[in-house]
């Protein structure tokens, strides 16, 4: 909501707090990957069997990540189902 709303652009870690307290309210996370072009794609990211992971992936909002799971499409939209623990921060938080 925050990346593709009225927040435009927001990104990264200027924008983390907003991104936590929408994840944290129930709005589900999307993934930001750039392809090898530079475009960007949207992934909803959702659980293995579709479930919110919002609450687990609060510690991760606005770091570079790496994910393993299956990516579908609906139409449009990407959807890649991933457990919790297939997704891991890629470098050190900055604080």
């Amino acid at each position: 909501k925050c990346y593709l709303g009225v927040m435009n652009p927001g990104n990264l870690k200027t924008h983390r707090a907003c991104a936590v307290n929408c994840i944290a309210g129930g709005i589900p996370p999307v993934l930001l990957v750039r392809t090898a072009s530079g475009e960007a794609r949207y992934h909803l990211l959702v659980g293995p069997e579709g479930e919110p992971i919002n609450r687990q992936v609060l510690p991760l909002v606005a770091e570079p990540v790496e994910v393993s799971g299956r990516l579908v499409r609906r139409g449009e939209q990407l959807i890649l189902f991933a457990a919790p623990a297939e997704i891991r921060r890629l470098s050190p938080a900055a604080d």
